[in-house]
């Protein structure tokens, strides 16, 4: 048999739901949902959680030493306007990116692009390197302002290399604008071929050809771009 009471409350400092279950506690002030031993805290299921304070206090009981310290998500004090919602990302993400909004509460994972400064890639060549060397991805839009070729040993026969992508080796330096064998140390032979830049990314490649007879030989290949903004 069910029966059904109007309390107005109790003298108690815990009211406790069934025998053995978890009861509600006074504590400071606040209201506590505790086991029915008071040794620990429970769950609290809702359906929504409307809370009236500026901010949510995480691991609230934390020892506050150690890696055992409390996380508050807070309100901004000044500065809104309006209503806030904002939407987490539905999945994990990849490493080393960021969450980025679409400017209406849904927020996602991005990979981070730089834009409007010069950046340096350099990739080094050896002489007993294969037929493809792979450099870097050169990012979607980007403006390759120089390809330059340092030698730091001179080669000791006559290989020859070219800078670029898959179907076109010579897009960004071909062999004619560089000399392996008869450079000396610290020479460097620079191209500007002022490609259109593409909509997508290129995985660009040094594609070299040994003479056949090195015994030596080193360079590095330093490629300038930039993504305007």
């Amino acid at each position: 048999m069910s029966v059904f009471m109007d309390l107005k409350g109790t003298s108690q400092q815990t009211f406790q739901i069934k025998k053995g279950g978890p009861k509600f506690k006074e504590s400071s002030g606040a209201i506590q949902a505790r086991n029915a031993a008071d040794s620990a805290f429970v769950d609290f299921y809702a359906l929504e959680l409307f809370l009236a304070g500026e901010k949510l206090v995480i691991n609230n009981d934390a020892t506050e030493a150690g890696a055992d310290w409390k996380y508050t998500l807070q309100r901004p004090a000044a500065g809104m306007t309006a209503n806030l919602t904002f939407n987490l990302p539905p999945a994990d993400g990849a490493a080393n990116q960021y969450i980025k909004t679409d400017g209406a509460g849904n927020l996602s994972f991005g990979t981070p692009t730089v834009s409007g400064g010069v950046l340096v890639d350099t990739t080094d060549l050896v002489f007993g390197d294969g037929a493809s060397v792979a450099m870097f991805t050169l990012p979607a839009n980007a403006v390759v302002l120089d390809v330059q070729l340092i030698v730091d040993t001179p080669w000791d026969d006559s290989g020859t290399v070219e800078i670029g992508i898959v179907g076109t080796q010579g897009k960004y330096m071909a062999t004619t604008d560089n000399d392996l064998e008869n450079a000396s140390s610290g020479d460097s032979f620079s191209a500007k071929k002022n490609n259109i830049p593409v909509g997508g990314t290129e995985d660009l490649k040094a594609f070299y050809t040994a003479g056949g007879g090195e015994t030596q030989g080193a360079a590095r290949i330093v490629v300038s771009y930039v993504v305007p903004i």
